[in-house]
């Protein structure tokens, strides 16, 4: 997986990065405390090999905006990441699912909250999902005749 876009919001000096984009090189320039390492921090803790370093805290929220915060029930994400998957990653994940049904521009988002937990997206093309699962329902060729057209779940 190639990194290609970070969004980090509400995490220790950085109230939302906006989402910028990661190259070959990426340079972060910005005054003291103007949230440079936070950004790299909050990248660590989306998978870092330090257990010690892998959690965000509630301590790391902005103290401008946590009395609001602490009084909702809501958890706010602290990263979000977008990836773009290789050619053999897909084939893995296809190989996994048994169906071939990824979208073609192959990109995942990642983002983890302050309850530590990751939440993965990616596009599915649900035409492929479904030729797919009736392609390995079992059924004779006569009774998927019918689904041959189906191209959405709810049909």
């Amino acid at each position: 997986m190639k990194l290609q876009r970070v969004r980090v919001t509400n995490y220790k000096s950085v109230l939302d990065s906006e989402w910028f984009d990661v190259g070959g090189l990426t340079c972060l320039v910005g005054k003291n405390e103007s949230g440079k390492t936070a950004i790299l921090e909050a990248l660590e803790r989306l998978n870092s090999v330090d257990p010690d370093r892998a959690d965000f805290h509630d301590t790391d929220y902005p103290r401008l905006h946590w009395s609001e915060y602490s009084e909702t029930n809501t958890v706010d994400n602290a990263i979000s990441t977008e990836w773009t998957l290789d050619a053999s990653e897909v084939a893995q994940i296809h190989a996994l699912a048994g169906i071939q049904g990824l979208d073609a521009d192959h990109h995942v988002t990642l983002s983890k909250n302050y309850e530590n937990n990751r939440h993965w997206e990616f596009g599915l093309s649900i035409g492929k999902v479904v030729a797919g699962l009736v392609e390995q329902s079992g059924l004779s060729s006569e009774d998927r005749a019918p689904l041959a057209s189906v191209t959405t779940t709810s049909q």
